[in-house]
């Protein structure tokens, strides 16, 4: 036999039968080479469709992980801006404090600690930047330096008006009728003779015999009518405090009466110059007439 060729004889069942094929062994090297390759094409065909799958995979779980993350700073974004709005009104409440107290209120250049300059709020658009960690972080970096400003000024605060106590007392702080005022003070248009007129204090409604409530310790100067502001109380705080409370349908104490913050001087009313039940409530200061708001410190429901 040639031993550059290669015989191949299969044998079927029927050993009478069989078939013989006769290769070179260029072809047979041929052969092989071509099966290795084939199976090697295979191989990293079987591969690259494995790890394709696994990168589709981890790109839907990339994508999955990158929208959580977006909802979660979404989320703490709104938070932040919830905490601004109370740090807000937690300074609007610190200032009408101090201002009881007898303190000046926060500069406002030292309040926004150098952050962005003169202004309320932190650098930037006037909304709260919910763009990346980054700008969230930062923002509220601002905000745990203002509410340390706060802490410290509450902390003045504090011993300011426990050194205080009596000009506390008589500092009317609180509404005489809980409800919002319907006019406020200054330069305003008569409601009854038409005409500008200056308001001396403001007017909240109320339902008529509802009670009207001091805004602060003191002893009752005046009880009776006055001319535009029907029956009237006038109560004298000390420390240059003075308050009046007008339209009243029934006086409820007495001329030189002690009475405390709270406690029930007369009922709502509608006598008098006016339009409708509610209480004229004024606030004198040394003799002038502010405006009360400066000095509540529970705000009118909205």
């Amino acid at each position: 036999m040639n031993r550059n060729n290669w015989t191949v004889i299969f044998l079927p069942g029927d050993v009478r039968v069989k078939r013989q094929y006769t290769l070179s062994t260029r072809k047979v090297r041929a052969l092989v080479y071509g099966l290795c390759v084939a199976g090697a094409v295979v191989a990293c065909a079987v591969v690259l469709v494995a790890r394709g799958a696994d990168v589709r995979i981890r790109a839907a779980q990339l994508d999955q992980e990158n929208a959580e993350l977006k909802a979660r700073l979404a989320a703490v974004g709104v938070q932040v801006e919830e905490l601004d709005q109370r740090v807000v009104a937690y300074d609007e409440q610190n200032e009408r404090v101090r201002g009881i107290a007898g303190l000046d209120g926060i500069d406002r250049e030292v309040y926004d600690v150098g952050v962005g300059g003169p202004g309320r709020r932190a650098p930037g658009d006037a909304t709260l930047p919910l763009l990346g960690r980054t700008a969230t972080t930062g923002y509220l970096d601002f905000l745990e330096r203002k509410v340390q400003l706060l802490e410290k000024s509450s902390g003045e605060t504090i011993v300011a008006l426990e050194a205080n106590r009596a000009r506390l007392d008589a500092t009317p702080s609180i509404m005489p009728v809980w409800d919002r005022h319907s006019s406020g003070f200054g330069p305003r248009k008569a409601p009854v003779h038409g005409g500008s007129s200056n308001h001396r204090g403001i007017d909240i409604p109320g339902g008529p015999g509802e009670r009207i409530v001091a805004t602060a310790d003191g002893r009752v100067g005046f009880t009776g009518r006055v001319n535009g502001l029907g029956l009237t109380v006038i109560i004298d705080h000390g420390h240059g405090f003075r308050t009046v409370y007008g339209h009243a349908s029934r006086i409820l104490v007495r001329r030189g009466q002690r009475v405390k913050r709270r406690d029930a001087i007369a009922l709502v009313g509608n006598t008098g110059t006016t339009t409708g039940y509610h209480v004229h409530y004024e606030v004198h200061v040394n003799d002038v007439a502010v405006d009360p708001t400066r000095f509540f410190l529970d705000p009118a429901p909205s």
